[in-house]
């Protein structure tokens, strides 16, 4: 066994052999190395030695002799030496002393120890510190000593690994015991709710909440509480139903919490930063059939599909009162309060469930030791995402306090963090370590300190505390405690506390709290003696029920308890190793498997290789962690078959797969990549070989000093230097946390402010050397730091030479591109080429995937041959294809239709700039190259989506740079793109821009476009033979005719008065109720228009397999309109702010826009009866 304290190693017991394959290089040659000293010393009687430990961590210098550790560290090596040592040790007749350098784990440092020892005692001094060592602990180890000594001169011929272990538990297991656990019986036992009602009634008109300038009394916050409650009831949530919370509106996440626990369903809090895929899992994990969301998030969500949404508007609700209509059942112990998701970074997390036991018991703890008075207040500073972030708001509400939610741009930065702790005088909140340190660097500054003046407790947990950046705040801020916690999420928020005392250098995890156990265990679930290491469990009060819906990892991690000590059927398996220290307290080391704390949260570095692995383009990938300078962040590198050469289109799709499927504190930092793997002599990937490789290299040089420094404290931040100054820090994995490092460092070392939403606009070297020079105003940056440079992107152009030939057509594989195909590749003349350029795929290449997608939408295949299909990628510089290739194709082109953009009405501007604004860039370039060609831009009318009905007239001629920016990245990245060709029209490029409407299935073949909303209502009424009534209209544009239109503008001779804005609609507004009677009757179907109320009563009887899939869609996407008739609002609401502001049509040919008639819909009706 390992006895230590203060993380310093006495003696190891050779027979726990087994224990070494938990333990790293380092951690199994320390223990050895001390303990041939002890014993090496001892029969020197009294000579000191210093250590030296060579690189290979096998030679250890002794008394000017060297010894090679592999000669000592079997139990068939050391036993002869061992036994000359206890014919030594047993001659002794008085007492010895030694000074003996030892040492620690870490192997940090060098410690001076003194050791007394004769046949009845054994003591220890460090540093001339008298150890705080419990009652016997001394005697106990001397008795192992003893107990060894004595066994093996009665049995000369035996091994050390063969003393029987169990003669030691006696005294142990006292000891043991002693530190497990205590019970207490608390005055409290209301649950938690009662106890919120309680403060309700006792401070009626305090402030309960406060968030953003908004104050709630405990009388309001309640009042919405049962209000939303009394909602819930009625949309059929019952007791015991979990039911997720999905709202970034943090006001209306607090209320929902409480309505919840008044009406005894359990909750489950998901980040709406999550991606749509994974909370879509999620979702179905746990089974859910409803959620919670704000009002104005509900169009956001309609990926949830059948499952109800929720809605809710604190602002509706104001300050009316309501009482709650509910009678609440007698609450149980063992009652579901709340569920949190737990590991699992990729392939699902597990939900965690705690009971309402739990709660009151984590809280009567909290009570007692920290002592909340109702005058105080507690600021919310952990992610709410997060289970540390319960007690800080439902804590203090028990007490009568107030507690203080931040915004987002408050906690993301730590200054504005302290300022807001000193305008509500917080008395306590919650730091990770990461956050605590950026703290710590700012306390120099008087006022920070200043800011601190009102705080009594600052809480740390989460991940592993830093003892240097404890001791520092101590310094500066002596009269606030600072508390280390610790408890999985599976504990009840957690159940070890640690007030941390000054001038201690080793922070232990504490001891448990009330109600609550822990004991140390071996593989075998056998009870550690102190300072051996091995897994913590825990139990008592503190214990959740298991992971929902997964029986089988409960049954894993939740153990039946096998100790008498410990009340409770189960123990918990933390998955953390550490030991029972001497004086009490419990310390962690490290993780069993390969999880890693960053920034608070637990990622599994397995998960994440996995996920990339199943990347089409990676044949191999090691996920390492990179920590220097305190700073974690996430490296993967990559092997793919393709070579290094390609590496930048396979690293860009990787990182956009990534993005889609993992947890943004999951994302790599940085994609490498790599031929092969360098390996250990085991064979595996040696993984310290791979983090060595990322040594950050600051050396660059630049222009001036300011730069210099910039790129150094960046460098130094993100863990790489492989940047420009004009690199996008953003794209290069500059997280919030990085942010706030890079900030506070660079506001001390220039001493002028830079808040986060300004390094947030200013993401490069180049960038930040202007502002901290004063050539950047902070006022006149944009809401992006790309859309204004984008818009210069093509300064440098001239006018190329025009080469009139044929066409290229990109975006083929969509709705509207593949007829425009179909169209062009039946009018063009046979001396014009038609090229399409088309995304290669593993599962289909270029000229299959068009092939498909013309057998999808019952297009002429026989025009296949007509076409040449490219291989290419628009997002790509030069469209991804090689020189001869791209000779080819624009010796033999005059006319560019670009239709291809990525379609993500959910991402941000920067996810879809790549494909929808570098698209322009690159095309530019090669015109440049090749010679003019007229361009055709398919954009969409969701360029306007920011205009409103003020009347005012807007024509088709209107440039991007005189209309309002759009909401939504999708819209944001069309507008740029008009922007960047208005640009090219000011260098005599042709430049014809198309605002597409809705355009609904083609009248010919009655193909449609099946993930449109417009397709499934019409499926789902004619399916159901019933629809709801409805005002409301449409703009029917067949797709076919659109084709039409557009064929002939893509042809027309003369294409002088062409080159346009136009604006592609069917003005003609149909009655919806109009078109779905014309499809019933061509399918001989029944229909009947219905009242909303009753539609939906319908759906919920519908037992049909082929259309629930359907409903659920449709329900997602009309659920946030709640008036009568959503249709009218879905559909007319843009159509009549356009036709307001005199939106026209471009017209050819009259017959292309004939008014809707009966027959439009014909064969529609008839492919969708088939289907």
């Amino acid at each position: 066994m390992v006895h230590q304290v203060n993380n310093e190693i006495l003696s190891l017991d050779f027979s726990d052999s087994s224990r070494r394959k938990l333990l790293t290089c380092q951690q199994q040659v320390v223990p050895h190395i001390t303990s041939i000293l002890v014993m090496h010393l001892l029969m020197s009687r009294g000579n000191a030695v210093k250590i030296d430990l060579r690189d290979d961590f096998n030679k250890v210098l002794l008394n000017s002799g060297e010894f090679t550790l592999s000669e000592y560290t079997t139990p068939l090596d050391i036993q002869d030496w061992f036994y000359s040592f206890l014919e030594s040790v047993s001659s002794f007749s008085q007492d010895v002393s030694l000074d003996v350098w030892v040492t620690d784990c870490s192997l940090h440092a060098l410690k001076k120890a003194r050791i007394f020892l004769n046949k009845t005692k054994l003591s220890l001094f460090l540093d001339g510190l008298k150890l705080d060592i419990k009652d016997n602990v001394t005697a106990l180890i001397n008795e192992q000593y003893i107990a060894i000594f004595d066994w093996l001169k009665k049995h000369p011929h035996a091994t050390v690994n063969s003393f029987p272990i169990n003669k030691l538990e006696a005294r142990q297991r006292t000891f043991i015991e002693s530190c497990a656990g205590q019970a207490k019986q608390f005055e409290q036992q209301k649950f938690v709710i009662e106890q919120i009602e309680q403060s309700v009634l006792s401070y009626a008109d305090d402030i309960a909440m406060v968030y953003d300038d908004q104050q709630w009394s405990y009388r309001k916050l309640n009042s919405q509480a049962n209000y939303l409650a009394n909602q819930l009831i009625s949309h059929g949530i019952e007791k015991g139903k979990l039911v997720p919370i999905l709202t970034s509106n943090v006001p209306l996440l607090v209320v929902s919490i409480l309505a919840l626990m008044k009406i005894e369903a359990p909750f489950v809090i998901f980040d709406r930063k999550w991606p749509a895929a994974r909370t879509t899992k999620l979702l179905d994990k746990i089974s859910a059939k409803q959620l919670i969301c704000a009002l104005d998030e509900a169009s956001s969500v309609a990926f949830v599909g059948d499952i109800q949404v929720i809605t809710a508007d604190l602002n509706e609700i104001g300050d009316a009162s309501f009482e709650l209509d509910y009678q609440r059942s007698s609450i149980k112990s063992d009652d579901p309060l709340y569920g949190f998701f737990t590991s699992g970074t990729t392939g699902l997390p597990k939900c965690c469930i705690n009971q309402q036991i739990g709660l009151v018991n984590r809280f009567n703890n909290m009570s007692h030791h920290l002592e909340l008075r109702a005058d105080e207040t507690v600021l919310v500073n952990s992610n709410l995402t997060f289970d540390s972030a319960l007690w800080q708001i439902i804590w203090p509400l028990t007490q009568g306090a107030r507690i203080v939610l931040p915004t987002n741009e408050q906690r993301q930065d730590v200054r504005l963090t302290l300022a807001l702790i000193d305008r509500y005088q917080v008395t306590m909140t919650d730091f990770v370590p990461s956050i605590f340190r950026l703290l710590v660097q700012l306390l120099p500054k008087p006022s920070v300190i200043s800011q601190l003046r009102s705080a009594r407790y600052i809480i740390i947990g989460g991940e592993k505390v830093n003892s240097s950046s404890i001791q520092s705040f101590y310094q500066h801020v002596p009269n606030v405690v600072l508390m280390n916690t610790y408890g999985p999420t599976e504990a009840s928020i957690g159940m070890m506390f640690y007030k941390i005392p000054k001038g201690v250098e080793d922070i232990s995890l504490g001891q448990p709290i009330y109600n609550t156990y822990s004991v140390i265990v071996d593989e075998n679930d056998q009870l550690c003696p102190p300072g051996m290491m091995g897994e913590i469990v825990i139990g008592g009060l503190c214990l959740g029920s298991g992971y929902f819906n997964d029986p089988e990892k409960t049954d894993e991690a939740f153990i039946d308890n096998p100790f008498s000590f410990i009340p409770g059927g189960k123990l918990y398996r933390t998955g953390d190793l550490g030991y029972l220290r001497l004086d009490g307290n419990f310390q962690f080391v490290t993780r069993i498997n390969d999880c890693v704390k960053i920034n608070g949260v637990m990622v599994n570095l397995p998960e994440i290789e996995e996920t990339i692995k199943e990347h089409p383009q990676v044949d191999d990938a090691c996920v390492v962690v990179n920590e220097d300078n305190s700073f974690k962040s996430i490296v993967a590198f990559i092997i793919n078959q393709d070579g290094e050469q390609k590496f930048a289109l396979v690293r860009a799709s990787l990182d956009s797969y990534l993005k889609s499927q993992l947890p943004a504190n999951a994302l790599p930092k940085q994609l490498i990549f790599k031929s092969s793997f360098p390996l250990s002599p085991n064979g595996k990937i040696d993984k310290k070989s791979l983090t060595a490789e990322l040594a950050v290299n600051i050396s660059k040089n630049f222009d001036c000093g300011t730069k210099q420094t910039l790129f150094k404290v960046i460098a130094e931040t993100l863990n790489f230097s492989d940047f420009s100054e004009s690199s996008n820090l953003l794209d290069l994995g500059m997280d919030s946390l990085a942010m706030q490092v890079i900030s506070v460092r660079l506001e001390n070392e220039f001493n002028k402010k830079l808040p986060i939403s300004l390094l947030f606009l200013m993401p490069s070297v180049e960038l930040l050397a202007d502002y901290f020079k004063g050539k950047i105003d902070p006022d006149t940056l944009s809401s992006s730091p790309l859309i204004e440079s984008d818009k210069n992107l093509l300064d440098d152009i001239t006018k190329p030479i025009k080469q009139p030939k044929g066409v290229l057509l990109t975006g083929v594989t969509g709705f509207v591109g593949a007829h425009l195909a179909a169209q062009l590749a039946q009018d063009l003349s046979c001396e014009e080429s038609l090229f399409v350029l088309i995304r290669d795929k593993k599962d289909a290449s270029a000229p299959e995937r068009l092939r498909q997608t013309f057998a999808q939408y019952k297009l002429d295949e026989a025009l296949l041959g007509r076409i040449q299909v490219i291989e290419g990628d628009i997002s790509q510089p030069r469209f991804g294809c090689g020189p001869s290739e791209l000779a080819r194709i624009f010796s033999h082109i005059d006319r560019v239709v670009l239709n291809a953009a990525q379609v993500n009405f959910l991402a941000g501007y920067d996810q879809l700039r790549q494909t929808n604004v570098m698209s322009i860039v690159h095309l530019t370039e090669l015109i440049q190259q090749f010679g003019q060609k007229d361009i055709i831009y398919l954009s969409s009318l969701a360029v306007f989506n920011s205009i409103t009905n003020d009347g005012k007239p807007i024509s088709e001629s209107i440039h991007a740079d005189e209309i309002l920016q759009p909401r939504g990245g999708y819209a944001q990245t069309k507008w740029v793109a008009e922007s960047l060709l208005q640009r090219l029209r000011q260098f005599g490029v042709n430049v014809s821009i198309v605002r597409l409407g809705e355009i609904m299935p083609a009248e010919n073949t009655g193909a449609d476009n099946q993930s449109s909303f417009f397709s499934m209502l019409i499926k789902l009424a004619v399916g159901l033979g019933s629809m709801m009534r409805t005002q409301a209209k449409v703009a029917y544009t067949p797709v076919d005719h659109a084709a039409c239109v557009l064929s002939k503008m893509i042809r027309c001779e003369n294409r002088d008065h062409s080159y346009k804005n136009y604006h592609f609609f069917q003005p003609q507004a149909v009655a919806l109720e109009q078109v779905i009677e014309s499809v019933a009757r061509h399918q001989n179907k029944p229909l009947q228009f219905i009242e909303r109320s009753h539609f939906e009563q319908l759906l919920e009887k519908v037992e049909c397999p082929k259309l629930a899939e359907i409903i659920n869609k449709v329900l997602a996407v009309l659920e946030p309109f709640e008036e009568r008739d959503p249709l009218k609002h879905y559909f007319s609401e843009s159509a009549e702010i356009f036709m307001q502001h005199h939106f026209k049509h471009w017209i050819c040919d009259e017959k292309n826009w004939a008014q809707y008639d009966d027959q439009v819909v014909r064969n529609y009706a008839k492919i969708m009866e088939l289907s």
